[in-house]
């Protein structure tokens, strides 16, 4: 989740409605592709980061219970890779753009992963990699 707080508490943007925002952002670009290019790429863009229901686990709480800003750190040693490859499952299973979107948003988010702190993480981060080899 992506969470604001103001003076009557907070703005939260679920990551299912962050991919649409995204998509209405790309779609702002005149990008000059066939339609059969350009509509799957706008429905992966949208549909990037779905298979998560982060409004039902009590982890993107924090102490407080206030809704968790996806980066701030929820105090585990390392990362559970459960959700991000149910991510990558459904991705895959709709189509090569949308894995090739989503395995580099993944990349995007973990940039800052040091390798060898986590070998779970390490082996992931590296199976996307040979993944998106494949696709391109």
């Amino acid at each position: 989740m992506i969470v604001t707080s103001h003076n009557q508490g907070w703005k939260i943007t679920t990551q299912r409605s962050h991919g649409l925002l995204a998509a209405m952002l790309a779609f702002q670009f005149e990008i000059d592709l066939p339609n059969e290019i350009m509509v799957p790429t706008l429905i992966a863009i949208a549909e990037h980061d779905d298979g998560v229901a982060e409004t039902k686990q009590p982890k993107n709480l924090t102490d407080a219970g206030a809704p968790r800003h996806f980066l701030v750190e929820k105090g585990a040693a390392k990362t559970d890779l459960k959700q991000y490859q149910n991510v990558i499952e459904l991705a895959t299973s709709k189509s090569q753009i949308n894995a090739l979107l989503t395995s580099m948003h993944l990349n995007f988010i973990f940039s800052d992963h040091v390798y060898g702190e986590d070998k779970l993480m390490d082996n992931f981060l590296k199976d996307q990699e040979k993944n998106r080899k494949k696709i391109t």
